[in-house]
């Protein structure tokens, strides 16, 4: 399943991916600030995106650091709410 930690100005969006895709899940983590880049943690693999223009794409394959930032995630994952 996908997991998303998101700012209350991403509700809207959250919701929509929520009817579209199955295995999707929302979160809200209060304070947390509109920012440019986006995390994505699969496997072996960090990437680090945004959609500025031009885009902006860095991508660090290593078990220990996508193990390390997984369990960050994890906590911040803890302290978010599921949107109500």
């Amino acid at each position: 399943a996908s997991q998303y930690i998101g700012a209350e100005h991403e509700r809207e969006m959250a919701q929509f991916y929520d009817k579209e895709q199955k295995r999707f899940e929302f979160r809200v983590l209060n304070g947390l600030p509109k920012g440019l880049v986006n995390v994505m943690i699969m496997n072996d693999t960090l990437s680090f995106y945004t959609y500025a223009n031009p885009p902006i794409l860095y991508v660090v394959r290593s078990m220990l650091v996508a193990t390390s930032y997984k369990r960050f995630f994890d906590m911040l994952w803890s302290m978010s709410q599921r949107p109500s």
